[in-house]
């Protein structure tokens, strides 16, 4: 019939789209589910009944945010629900929910009586999410350090010759001019022998502070060797 028909067109979309629909009834804390037990590997109706309290499921870190999301929504002041949060498996492991709802019935007094929802697994997504910013970061970090002095943080040779060569090239004519000050510590093989390495380090992050403190951030301050800077 008709309606058998339609509920089949809804379960092939459902499927397809990797959707998973819920039907809550607050007034009597009753919730249906499509396919929500699957993702879960839930199996038996002890399991699938967890399902009515996502607080029995989710990750404690989750748990505020997920409750603000809903109560937000059923007080009116948020459009609709939506929320990511983790949802513990049947096995162990979390796997990452995209959870999306809107209420459907309200008494005369505006108390949300109903909501519909959907539930997508979001965890592959997050994965790549996850990978594509460690190697972002890691880009980040690369570049980083092939322009700057992990010690000090300030500019290293090649970042400061490129800096230097610029200059120049800006210079044409006769208003153009720019000032290149060296600066190297004396004595600092020494203080490196008697004192040891830790010492020294400081000593070269003093300076390199002290220098920052001194030249304004329109200049290129940079430790070229172990003790010579320039800017």
């Amino acid at each position: 019939n008709q309606l058998a028909m339609s509920q089949e067109r809804l379960e092939l979309v459902l499927e397809v789209s990797g959707l998973s629909l819920w039907d809550w009834d607050l007034t009597t804390g009753d919730v249906f589910h499509t396919s929500s037990s699957e993702i879960l590997g839930l199996t038996s109706e002890h399991d699938i009944s967890l399902l009515r309290d996502l607080r029995q499921l989710a990750h404690p870190d989750d748990i505020p945010l997920l409750r603000d999301a809903i109560i937000g929504h059923l007080k009116g002041e948020l459009p609709e629900y939506f929320a990511e949060f983790r949802m513990r498996h049947r096995d162990g492991h979390w796997v990452w929910i995209e959870d999306r709802g809107w209420v459907v019935r309200r008494d005369v007094s505006g108390r949300a009586l109903r909501m519909l929802g959907t539930r997508r697994d979001i965890t592959q997504r997050k994965m790549q999410d996850e990978a594509l910013d460690a190697a972002h970061s890691n880009s980040k970090k690369i570049k980083y350090l092939s322009e700057y002095d992990p010690l000090t943080g300030l500019a290293n040779r090649e970042l400061f010759h490129h800096r230097l060569n610029e200059a120049a090239a800006a210079c044409t004519g006769k208003l153009g001019r720019f000032a290149l000050l060296n600066l190297d510590l004396d004595r600092f093989k020494v203080l490196n022998e008697s004192l040891g390495v830790e010492a020294a380090d400081q000593l070269l992050q003093i300076v390199a502070r002290r220098l920052g403190e001194v030249f304004s951030q329109a200049n290129t301050i940079a430790r070229l060797s172990s003790d010579e800077f320039a800017v």
